[in-house]
């Protein structure tokens, strides 16, 4: 047991622990932003984050006053301009008549970039829609690629960048001045650093610049050209790369052969619909594409021809970008996909072989833009694709396009930026994109234009089973068994030598299982995963990979994910990618790279000449599974327009004339379908996926019968949509999901198409809406599986498997419309179900979280101090107009230093009170963080001295009492001898 001294110091040392955790404490919530902060802060795409409480108006800041002073003061200057919350139409439009200019571009929270004179800016400042204005500096042009020179070399050496050149973005609205800034700037650097070689394009459209320098320069002209004014953003030049008889009825209706092919039975083969392509060419002579009656309608013609006339799968072939062929076979693939029909006047005997490999969108037509010009196997995609490729395949009537090539980044590039621009535009756009096939390399690996919002994404599932064993030699069972066997039981140089037993257990016949013990007896320690379940090192040989697929077909057909197939998230968070489709080992056409040959030769096993005049290739990536999704989404489209929904059956009065984008693509992804399992292949591992929405799959696999309702065969199930419902800043949309008893399901999805982020932008989401699901005792289900409302996706999805019976309140609400007056959005409702107007029951999600009433119709009307669809977010009059916090239990502003008001509206910096309302110091000020921390430090060594000296004076009595009562025994006992007094007087002197 320990002394009372001891016991005492303890006491103190524990005391001051619990001082110093509180002042740790303190340190970490004072560094923390509250959820209602987050509109005060400017998110962006450089990793910083600029909170409008606490930096310094663009008047106030040094490094601005330094970049104005080398210009004149009608020189143009970017700003950041904060309003106030509520941020709506209304007080935009004010503020912008206000100031004679208009706002360039939103950059989340409640910021727009204003790019006009400092005289401009102050009037901006005296604006009571503002809240703040501040500099756009340099540092906010750089994303992090660019300011860090080992990240730039490993992506050069990755080939995901060019290593001689960047884009300068330039401010929206300077534009027409490109020429001139070209001219500046070579002029500036020819007297600055005249042994710099650069040189300077003017990107088509006028909106950026390209510089190019030699590799080693190339950082620091990003540093130099991020001072200048006009340049908004800087970015790589990234590097765009290439990413049947079973994908047909697994698409359609979730199993092999042509039961499964739900809509080709119903006639729906999208015949008079034209699909839109851009890829590596097409290699038009395969009979998959062969025309022998009509020429090729290539284009454009020269100037006066007439327009050639579609033949029977090309309604144009546009060779302006590229050549009329393809030389690396990658969009003859896709193509085989997205229209190849085998026929043309070709062998019959070898197109009936290759029929069942035929597109399931056989009727449609396809607008193609060749973009390579064989001089290597990159593509020529435009640097505008908004101006110089969506448009000629959009104008010849395409809605649906097939895109299967991407920059090998998530980076929220132009490219992604200009697709959700045109889709935005133009709301019947729908571009279908793979993915990409760098699954192996992890998480945020979906490659941009595929990571944009307002794109269909599409992963790669596997295929059938018997996909793994067809067209596979026993040669290439052993090359694969060898691939494996390194990838799982490396790199352990014993293991690896010990595959001489394989071969000798194989060649007697013995199971390779038995490879399996000696190999699990000897080298445990070294096999680590190789020896357990479900890791399978029966991969030793051959005959043991053919043994597993048939022992285990489970984790070797359409419900696994290809382990190639690129994963999110996106590089915000959003949920990428969208969907999966077949894309492992499925068999489509195949270019021999001669447009003369015609070749339609059937697949021959191991043939003797590889093949080369087949019109097929078996094939693995992402590209061919967005190829059917594209050609999918032809036939939703075709469903719709012909009037299949509500009844499913064609029916012309229920003719849906023009579907949005938004529509389809709510109906493919709300067929998606959870996988169970993917193949990391990297390490043999089978791992289980999570429920949908997560980052490998998305939303889940592309079967179409699952949502959409057909009379034959008679769907088991309900559908009701919605196409471009319009909704306003806190307009409240209330429908009643009626759920009979023993439903098996409600899937309900949402998608609305996004304005296009700003390049500097932190966060992509724009106009953001909530959808929540409300029970009729008011428990409330959220989005896409999420604890709070989700502000990031434009898609939402609720999914409740064996729901109870009940009313159901299905509510949307606009949170924030930052561009536009409004939002359109489509939703669909599929499952066991019935739709009215409102519930009987009313009932408010989460109680209206006891800060609002509850209305008859089910609806929230907030209290003071709050909003949202159940009132959990915090309100404040005006905001506290961004000088204060937002108080949630009360609903009252809490002032920064110097503003008083129940807004927060005075200035004061003298610092004496205007009224009663407490002073709120900004929680990321670090004096005030020190001095919390430090105060609390000095408390607690003055309260430690203080309980030390009380402390020791007790000890101090109650030890000099003991020792009294010790001398007193001693002297009444007389018996202790001089060794015991000695003892005594060392333990005093002690």
């Amino acid at each position: 047991m320990f002394s009372a001294s001891a016991r005492s110091a303890l006491s103190v040392l524990a005391l001051l622990v619990v001082c110093l955790l509180f002042a740790s404490a303190a340190l970490a919530s004072d560094s923390k932003l509250h959820p209602s902060q987050m509109s005060r802060v400017v998110s962006l795409h450089s990793d910083i984050d600029v909170d409008t409480r606490t930096s310094e108006q663009f008047h106030e800041h040094d490094e601005f006053a330094k970049i104005a002073a080398q210009h004149s003061d009608q020189q143009p200057h970017q700003f950041l301009v904060h309003l106030v919350s509520p941020n709506t139409p209304e007080a935009r439009e004010r503020v912008q008549e206000a100031l004679g200019v208009r706002f360039s571009t939103y950059l989340p929270e409640n910021t727009y970039l204003l790019v006009a004179t400092s005289e401009v800016a102050q009037l901006a400042q005296q604006q009571p829609e503002v809240a703040w204005v501040g500099p756009y500096l340099p540092e906010y042009k750089l994303p992090a690629i660019l300011t860090n020179e080992a990240t730039f070399q490993a992506a050069i050496d990755e080939q995901q960048v060019r290593s001689d050149r960047i884009l300068a973005l330039l401010a929206p609205g300077l534009e027409q001045s490109a020429q001139m800034l070209i001219a500046q700037w070579s002029a500036q650097l020819q007297r600055q650093q005249p042994e710099l070689k650069v040189s300077f394009v003017e990107r088509r459209g006028g909106d950026a610049v390209l510089a190019s320098a030699p590799a080693p320069q190339l950082l620091f002209l990003a540093r130099w050209l991020a001072q200048k004014p006009a340049v908004h953003f800087l970015e790589p030049d990234f590097i765009m790369q290439p990413n049947n008889v079973n994908v047909r009825g697994l698409v359609q209706g979730g199993v092999s052969g042509s039961s499964g092919e739900v809509l080709t039975n119903n006639l729906l083969t999208g015949v008079g619909h034209i699909i839109g392509m851009g890829d590596s060419g097409i290699d038009w002579d395969n009979c998959f594409f062969r025309d022998s009656q009509v020429a090729m309608p290539f284009s454009p013609v020269a100037e006066g021809d007439p327009t050639p006339p579609p033949n029977r799968r090309f309604y144009a072939y546009y060779t302006a970008l590229g050549n009329d062929r393809d030389d690396t076979g990658h969009g003859t693939q896709v193509a085989g996909a997205v229209i190849g029909v085998a026929g043309g006047g070709s062998n019959p005997a070898n197109t009936g072989a290759a029929a069942p490999y035929n597109s399931m969108a056989s009727g449609a037509l396809v607008a193609f833009v060749d973009l390579n010009d064989g001089t290597n196997e990159t593509l020529n995609v435009p640097a505008r694709a908004d101006l110089d490729l969506y448009p000629i395949t959009y104008n010849m009537g395409a809605r649906v396009h097939s895109f299967s090539w991407g920059q090998t980044s998530d980076f929220y590039s132009t490219h992604a930026a200009t697709t959700d621009a045109f889709a935005y535009a133009n709301p019947d756009f729908l571009p279908v994109f793979s993915a990409g096939n760098q699954g192996l390399r992890g998480f945020g690996t979906v490659n941009a234009p595929s990571s944009a919002k307002n794109v269909l994404s599409v992963g790669a599932s596997q295929s059938v089973t018997s996909s793994f064993t067809e067209r596979r030699t026993d040669a290439e069972f052993e090359a694969l068994a060898q691939f494996w066997y390194e990838r799982a039981c490396g790199p352990s140089l014993e293991l690896y030598q010990q595959r001489a037993f394989c071969s000798a257990f194989n060649q007697n016949s013995t199971p390779c299982e038995n490879f399996q013990n000696v190999l699990c007896l000897n080298f445990e320690p070294n096999a680590g995963s190789c020896c357990n379940f479900p890791y399978f090192d029966v991969r030793c040989c051959g005959s043991g990979i053919l043994n597993e697929i048939e022992t285990h077909p489970e984790l070797f057909d359409q419900n696994g994910l290809a382990a190639i197939s690129s994963r999110g998230p996106a590089w915000d968070g959003r949920i990428k990618p969208d969907v999966v489709a077949p894309g492992e080992r499925v068999i489509t056409a195949k270019s021999d790279g001669d447009v003369t040959t015609f070749q339609c030769a059937q697949w021959v096993e191991n043939s003797p000449d590889n093949n080369t005049h087949s019109a097929t290739v078996q094939t693995i990536g992402t590209s061919v599974a967005a190829g059917h999704v594209a050609a999918a989404a032809t036939l939703v489209r075709e469903y719709l327009m012909r009037g299949f929904y509500p009844t499913g059956q064609e029916t012309p009065a229920n003719v849906i004339a023009n579907p949005s984008a938004a529509l389809v693509k709510a109906l493919i992804i709300n067929s998606g379908q959870q996988l169970g399992y993917v193949n990391t292949n990297a390490d043999a591992h089978f791992v289980p996926l999570l429920e949908t929405p997560n980052p490998y799959s998305g939303f889940g696999r592309v079967q179409l019968d699952s949502t959409l309702v057909f009379r034959a065969p008679l769907s088991d199930h309900s559908l009701h949509l919605f196409n471009q419902e319009s909704i306003s800043l806190g307009e409240t949309s209330r429908r009643c999901v009626v759920i009979p008893a023993n439903a098996r399901y409600v899937k309900i999805t949402l998608v609305w198409t996004d304005p296009a982020a700003a390049a500097s932008a932190g966060r992509a989401l724009v106009n953001n809406l909530d959808m929540a699901l409300v029970t009729s005792t008011g428990e409330t289900i959220r989005a896409n599986n999420m604890r709070e409302y989700d502000a990031l996706n434009n898609v939402e999805q609720i999914y409740i498997r064996s729901p109870p019976a009940g009313e159901y309140s299905l509510i949307i609400e606009a949170i924030t419309i930052n561009v536009g007056a409004n939002q359109l959005y489509s939703l669909v409702v599929s499952g066991d179900f019935t739709l009215t107007g409102l519930c009987s029951v009313n009932t408010c999600p989460f109680a209206c979280s006891l800060r609002g009433d509850c209305t008859p119709g089910g609806l929230c009307v907030c209290g003071g101090g709050y909003k949202g669809i159940d009132c959990s977010l915090t309100s404040c009059p005006n905001d506290c107009n961004n000088n204060g916090l937002c108080d949630q239990e009360s609903g009252t502003c809490v002032c920064n230093r110097f503003w008083r008001g129940t807004e927060c509206n005075t200035y004061n910096p003298s610092g004496d009170p205007v009224d009663p309302v407490v002073i709120y110091q900004d929680s990321n000020s670090s004096d005030v963080s020190v001095g919390v921390v430090v105060g609390i430090a000095i408390g607690c060594f003055v309260l430690g001295l203080v309980l030390g000296a009380v402390l020791g004076g007790v000890c101090g009595i109650r030890y000099l009492i003991r020792r009294q009562k010790q001398r007193i025994a001693y002297l009444k006992s007389q018996s202790a001898g001089g060794g015991q007094a000695q003892r005594l007087n060392d333990e005093d002197a002690a």
